[in-house]
This record gives C-alpha cells, structure tokens and sequence, in this order.
C-alpha cells in the first residue's frame, strides 16, 4: 500500500483541487512523512492551511482510503 504522499503525487501539475495539495506537498519538505491521518490534519491546521486546503485534504484521504483497502 503506498503512502498519502505517494498516492497524491498522481495530481501532480492538474489544475484541480488534489493537484493543488499534490503540489504543496511535494514543495513542502517538512510535511509529514508518517501515513496518519490526524498527525497530516495537525500539520496542515499548525501552518494555518485555508479551510479549502483542509476540505481538500479530507476529501482526498478518503479517496486514498478507499483506492488502498
């Protein structure tokens, strides 16, 4: 099963909203490296990401999710 950071990068350069996060991610080298959920949610609310970021987000764990079961 691949990572979060792993799975995103497949949006990467789209100009949607999981391309959007697939780019911060991929520039952001402190983001969280740990496949968890909340520790990623706890990042993104610590770097006081837009609330759209963190729909985003949660949309697309949910994809993850459900595309790695």
């Amino acid at each position: 099963m691949n990572t979060f950071r792993v799975w995103i990068r497949q949006f990467i350069g789209e100009s949607t909203p999981f391309g959007d996060l697939a780019d911060d991610i991929t520039d952001d080298s402190t983001f969280p490296k740990k496949n968890d959920h909340d520790i990623i949610l706890e990042y993104l609310h610590e770097q006081r990401a837009i609330p759209n970021a963190i729909t985003t987000f949660e949309t697309a764990w949910k994809q993850y999710q459900t595309k790695n079961q």
